[in-house]
């Protein structure tokens, strides 16, 4: 199992770089399931040894000696190296530690905002975001934005997409139910519901709407959209 020449283009970013080895490596399971399963492994073991590095920049600078961690993993479970790419092995491992210290710094970010948002009695505190608003304009699809009620964690997810069968932009919105101390997903809302238009206007004026309603007292329903 011999790794390719890596794009050019993916040479200078390491999580770019990562995440492309990453791809060449699992694709063997289709032909060899005895090399993925010791794949499998050595990725899982070395990442547990990479746990004491809580920044990307700290793996960049590990980076060379990993493979030696990937060796020192199939060593300690008694597997053969023979046959492993360990430079493809070394790489996934590195690009899975990496999405781990992402999403831990992203949930930490979520908690601090929803803790800033609670402080200043903000009754919506904005989470995540994708693309960007021109102005007063309308963003230009793709847009996705999900807000969260503080007060019970009513979320409202707002996009912008193409509609394949007209090619024109389609504004939609919908409600799930989110944890209001993290914001975690739980699921749908009480009334999940969701809409889409045709034209920004309503869809502003929608989610506006739900913005500015109150909080449903204790066993009640969140607003629907009609």
């Amino acid at each position: 199992m011999n790794s390719d020449r890596l794009a050019p283009l993916a040479l200078n970013d390491p999580r770019s770089r990562w995440r492309e080895a990453e791809g060449r490596l699992y694709p063997v399971a289709m032909v060899r399931p005895d090399l993925y399963e010791r794949s499998l492994v050595a990725v899982r073991e070395t990442v547990d040894q990479l746990q004491r590095f809580e920044t990307v920049e700290a793996l960049v600078e590990i980076e060379p000696q990993v493979r030696g961690l990937v060796r020192k993993a199939l060593t300690e479970r008694e597997l053969s190296t023979a046959e492993l790419d360990l430079e493809l092995i070394s790489s996934a491992a590195l690009n899975l530690r990496s999405t781990q210290i992402e999403a831990a710094s992203a949930r930490s970010r979520q908690l601090e905002m929803i803790g800033r948002a609670r402080a200043r009695h903000e009754p919506w505190v904005a989470l995540a975001e994708s693309g960007e608003r021109r102005g007063d304009r309308a963003p230009l699809p793709p847009y996705h934005r999900l807000e969260m009620r503080v007060a019970d964690g009513l979320g409202l997810h707002v996009y912008v997409d193409f509609d394949p069968s007209t090619a024109r932009p389609v504004y939609g919105m919908h409600l799930v139910q989110l944890d209001p101390a993290t914001g975690d997903w739980l699921g749908e809302a009480a009334s999940p519901a969701a809409a889409e238009f045709d034209r920004p206007e309503p869809w502003d004026d929608e989610a506006q709407r739900l913005r500015e309603s109150s909080p449903p007292a204790a066993g009640g329903k969140p607003p629907v959209v009609p």
